[in-house]
């Protein structure tokens, strides 16, 4: 009678088991990546959940615009975050990536509603183990559990970090969590993205990703944790015959200048704009020159002030040089229709169809699909959940 009583106890919670989603991202991993070797915790994702040709990042396929838009379901125009580095031409205020150590993010920059938001608004509890746009200076706007960024923080103790998580209380516990993994994007920005090194990376990656799965485990949730791996952009090899000497080219000329690397989107008098372009002529077949009413439409990169007036764009291997010589031998930021710019996307739990493959996805449909399998409300957002649902079992499916 016990051991009747038991089981129906066990049924109980199996069918009232509350859902949970960790959202990965290894920076800088390109679609190919995972082809590079042997790597078993990706091969397991593989044969018992849903792998993606790529993951098309948005314009520009630089980490910070896509890693918010990952969360936000946005193009960069409409949260805010349009480059890594800009500054906002009517008061001169500055958004760097580097900020003075334990110090916040001005939160009126991150526009949209990102996940942990959205999880608040929803009931549930929600935890980053990185992720931009959760260091802001509004309480409000970050997760429950955030820490300040840490770029030489171990795989260990990242993931000991989600250990601690999964094992508080159920009413503290986050059911909605963020990872963030830097390695590819330095290997690949070192030393290129043909390089061996990205093999021995993703080695390390898919070894830190088998401990995830362990920890899952050993908590007793792997029938509730929906894991889904991405990437923001991917990454191309630099030709060293294909740098523009931006600053030396435009010296004398004054003008600001929003972005860095392939993308530079430029402030100035229409008579200085004008002669930028003259001066970038010789290099037609290297950039692209925009104004940003003539941005292409597939960027959805017009509707903001802070892109610039003028929008130089490099061809793919291309870069625009500023002050230093070209080191890097790997770079992102190009049109994302571009290959080389697309990412990994991941997908295995309880809510996902086993060994299925689906063609390119795209990561503003990312956080439609979280709000589906944590059952919120969504946001009004770019994404839309209709293109994506398929990766889902049937019974998730509405």
């Amino acid at each position: 009678m016990f051991r009747l009583f038991f089981l129906l106890l066990l049924l109980i919670e199996l069918l009232t088991a509350k859902p949970y989603v960790l959202l990965i991202s290894w920076d800088g991993c390109r679609w190919d990546y995972p082809a590079r070797g042997s790597f078993p915790t990706l091969k397991m994702m593989e044969e018992n959940g849903v792998t993606a040709t790529s993951l098309q990042p948005v314009f520009p396929s630089k980490t910070l615009p896509n890693h918010y838009s990952l969360v936000t379901g946005l193009y960069p125009v409409h949260h805010g975050i349009v480059y890594n580095i800009f500054l906002n031409p009517a008061n001169g205020e500055q958004h760097v990536i580097k900020r003075k150590a334990r110090s916040l993010f001005p939160a009126h920059w991150y526009g949209g509603e990102p996940l942990w938001v959205t999880a608040r608004k929803n009931g549930l509890k929600s935890a980053s183990i990185f992720w931009v746009g959760s260091e802001v200076d509004d309480a409000a706007r970050r997760p429950d559990y955030w820490s300040y960024y840490d770029h030489h923080l171990s795989h260990a103790r990242r993931i000991e970090k989600l250990k601690e998580y999964l094992a508080l209380p159920i009413a503290q516990r986050p059911r909605m969590i963020t990872m963030y993994f830097s390695d590819t994007d330095d290997a690949g920005h070192q030393y290129g993205p043909e390089s061996p090194h990205i093999a021995e990376v993703m080695a390390r990656l898919d070894k830190a990703l088998a401990g995830i799965f362990q920890t899952i485990r050993a908590a007793g949730l792997q029938d509730s944790v929906n894991v889904i791996l991405v990437s923001d952009h991917g990454m191309t090899a630099l030709s060293p015959q294909c740098v523009i000497p931006i600053k030396e080219r435009l010296a004398g000329l004054d003008y600001q200048v929003n972005g860095r690397g392939p993308v530079a989107g430029f402030f100035a008098e229409k008579s200085v704009l004008d002669t930028i372009r003259q001066r970038l002529k010789p290099y037609a077949r290297m950039c692209d020159i925009y104004t940003r009413e003539n941005l292409p439409a597939y960027y959805h990169f017009r509707d903001n002030p802070m892109i610039g007036d003028l929008v130089v764009v490099a061809r793919p291997g291309c870069f625009l040089q500023w002050d230093a010589p070209l080191q890097s031998k790997g770079s992102h930021g190009y049109d994302n229709r571009f290959l080389d710019m697309h990412g990994v996307f991941r997908a295995v739990g309880p809510a996902f169809k086993k060994g299925y493959h689906t063609g390119m996805v795209r990561n503003i449909d990312v956080y439609p699909l979280v709000c589906r399998l944590l059952d919120m409300q969504p946001a009004e957002v770019d994404g839309d959940v209709l293109r994506i649902e398929h990766v889902l079992k049937n019974n998730f499916q509405e």
